[in-house]
């Protein structure tokens, strides 16, 4: 199914190229290369468990050094075929289910059907966060890494399918509405807890559909959005008691965000429900820095408490960080941070039975971001 969507998106990129044909020929065609990458070492102060940046990951940091948890490496093309048509392909070499991969993150077509309006087909990053469309760039972001604790929580990242983006600016505020539709198919690794150890197997997901909103005024960006997901979970050698799970996913997210070029504050508060109440969770975060020159100290304090019957149990995930940016040299940024975060989190995967998962653990995580 994966592949065939994928074809698909290639057909539909040829189509635009095809159809741009006669708009090239008067115009030109336009084509920009860009990139992105991080070089980290990422580090987890523990041998009872392994720390990992996504719930895509089945390895991470144990007690020792690791440089795969957050490194990566991205590019993308941007064509531009006139007339109001584009297309845009953008790869990311992370690890992933299982390895170190090549994934494709960004791969549509596009039509600015007029100044405010346009429409994409292909393979689109879900807006389900305030930082969406920048989650793997760093070198955009002041810390070293989007909370876990509220960023987890929405594990399909990229559907194939189709988007509308809606922008108007109206006395003094730019407002965006941005509907999403589509389907995508990872693979997922969990930890329920319980002393059971690590899951893992394929997801589906199913009738993608979801809805962000926004207004910009000034320093303010106020945005809230909505995602609503039918999940198909199956298991790798999984035990009796561990059925598949089919439900429908409902995730509602209100952020808030100020940044006047000195000051910045983040807020994110999110709700997660389950059709059949299982996942369900409430969580979020405040992040506060201040850039002095090139430096930018700050602070995060994050939240996640499990509602749902399979993992009411696992106590609530609390994770206080400090970090410094320091941009070094142009479009380069080299980050430190720290952070003391609970081992109730899903992005620690509780190897040792008798972990108790009430505890905290230091992480530390030195970066080079940059981007071309």
């Amino acid at each position: 199914m994966a592949r065939s969507l994928l074809r698909y998106v290639f057909s539909l990129v040829a189509a635009v190229c095809a159809a741009a044909g006669p708009a090239r020929a008067a115009e030109g065609l336009d084509l920009r290369f860009s990139g992105y990458g991080t070089v980290a070492a990422t580090y987890a102060d523990t041998h009872r468990a392994l720390y990992r940046s996504s719930w895509r990951q089945g390895s991470g940091s144990r007690g020792r050094i690791d440089p795969g948890v957050d490194s990566r490496l991205g590019g993308q093309v941007n064509a531009d075929f006139g007339g109001g048509w584009s297309a845009v392909a953008q790869v990311l070499a992370v690890r992933r289910d299982g390895g170190d991969r090549l994934d494709m993150e960004w791969l549509y077509a596009q039509a600015q059907l007029n100044d405010e309006l346009s429409v994409r087909v292909g393979r689109l990053v879900l807006p389900a966060f305030m930082l969406s469309d920048v989650r793997n760039v760093g070198y955009a972001q002041h810390w070293v890494r989007t909370p876990a604790e509220v960023y987890f929580w929405l594990p399909v990242t990229s559907v194939d399918g189709a988007q509308l983006l809606y922008r108007r600016a109206w006395n003094g505020t730019t407002f965006t509405v941005q509907p999403t539709v589509g389907q995508a198919d990872t693979r997922q690794y969990f930890d329920f807890g319980g002393g059971h150890g690590l899951f893992s197997g394929k997801a589906s997901f199913r009738n993608v559909r979801g809805l962000n909103l926004s207004a910009e005024r000034g320093p303010w960006t106020l945005r809230f959005g909505q995602t609503v997901v039918d999940v198909h979970q199956n298991w790798d050698n999984a035990p009796p008691f561990l059925a598949p799970l089919d439900f429908r996913h409902t995730f509602t997210g209100l952020g808030l965000q100020y940044d006047d070029g000195a000051l910045l504050v983040m807020t994110e508060l999110v709700n997660t429900d389950t059709s059949d109440g299982s996942f369900d969770s409430r969580s979020g975060y405040l992040s506060v820095g201040h850039r002095f020159g090139p430096w930018m100290p700050y602070v995060t304090r994050a939240h996640l408490h499990n509602a749902g019957t399979r993992i009411a149990s696992i106590p609530p995930s609390i994770t206080s960080a400090a970090g410094l940016r320091w941009d070094a040299w142009k479009d380069v940024a080299v980050k430190g941070q720290v952070e003391r975060t609970r081992l109730s989190g899903q992005q620690f995967i509780a190897l040792d039975p008798g972990v108790d998962r009430r505890g905290s653990v230091t992480v530390f995580t030195l970066a080079l971001e940059f981007v071309f």
